[in-house]
């Protein structure tokens, strides 16, 4: 079974790099042969959040969750349990000061290159990752053509957005 590690930490807790390194834990799981899949995010000040609501496509600065600890990096990984996902997660060394939420995958699906850019660009948001990895993996189809489709609908919308905007600003 396909399972989620999402690794949240509360930035502002200081802890040292090799208090935060997982390069060990990454050749151990490399070398189980549980870790299908895994980066660290760009710090959640580069996010942006984005709705649609009434047609209209609204971007602000992400993540919005009331939460100290934000997601700093996932890792998909394949164990025989759930149990086993989670001796995983305990492994890892954001655990020790942060936390990291298993979630098992809907179905049991590839998740390819295209979903995992996505992952990376959706935002840092807990919910707004499992939100997208849903939303793909209930469709047992070709998810790259559902991602593709969906970020080229989104670069749609905001390039109109902004043509909107700089038209306003102009007049």
């Amino acid at each position: 079974m396909k399972y989620l590690l999402l690794i949240c930490a509360d930035p502002s807790v200081e802890v040292s790099a090799d208090e935060r390194c997982a390069e060990a834990w990454v050749e151990e799981m490399d070398r189980r042969q549980v870790r299908l899949e895994g980066s660290a995010l760009r710090p959640a000040s580069e996010a942006r959040a984005v709705r649609v609501r009434d047609g209209r496509v609204l971007v602000g600065d992400g993540p919005f969750v009331e939460t100290k600890e934000q997601v700093g990096g996932f890792d998909i990984v394949e164990c025989g349990s759930l149990e086993e996902a989670v001796e995983v997660a305990a492994r890892h060394p954001v655990a020790r000061f942060g936390t990291v939420e298993v979630r098992a995958f809907v179905a049991d699906h590839a998740v390819t290159g295209a979903t995992t850019e996505v992952l990376i660009r959706v935002g840092n948001s807990p919910e707004e990752v499992w939100e997208l990895v849903t939303d793909v993996l209930k469709n047992p189809g070709d998810a790259t053509a559902i991602v593709e489709g969906r970020l080229a609908d989104l670069q749609a919308n905001m390039t109109k957005t902004i043509r909107a905007m700089t038209k306003t600003e102009a007049v």
